[in-house]
């Protein structure tokens, strides 16, 4: 998939929008894969993979840059005990954002009687994600098929 989506960008010079729940947390090798373009051989998340694998990791991931700016303390997952961020919006090819909607903090959260997701006003054990992003306009037409 990564290498599908690599060929689009190149060809066509599109810019690339990837949003949603990646179960991942900020220091994982997911993310490092994804916004640093690669995992390091000694990460703590490769430990139990095949060599292979780790081997097809460590080749090379993305350079997304991720739009939302998350604060210390902030979850997009709450049940309990866990709390921390997974899901993203990862960009690239000059998209922007110009807003992102506050996530709630423990401590209001905790000062509602929430204790974890669902509840209430978050049907799901996600908090969505919302952000006004800017689009570069397309340099290449796009062709329908």
């Amino acid at each position: 998939m990564v290498e599908r989506i690599r060929q689009v960008v190149r060809e066509h010079d599109y810019p690339l929008i990837l949003g949603g729940d990646f179960n991942s947390v900020p220091d994982s090798a997911v993310l490092s894969f994804l916004t640093d373009g690669s995992v390091p051989n000694n990460h703590s998340d490769l430990r139990d993979m095949s060599s292979e694998l780790v081997e097809m990791i460590s080749r090379g991931g993305m350079k997304l840059q991720n739009m939302y700016q998350y604060e210390e303390g902030d979850m997009t997952n709450y049940t309990e005990p866990f709390a921390d961020v997974l899901d993203y919006i990862f960009v690239m090819g000059g998209v922007r954002a110009s807003s992102f909607l506050k996530l709630p903090s423990r401590k209001a959260l905790a000062e509602n009687g929430v204790k974890g997701f669902p509840h209430g006003p978050w049907p799901s054990d996600h908090i969505a994600l919302v952000a006004e992003l800017e689009i570069p306009f397309l340099s290449k037409p796009v062709e329908e098929s």
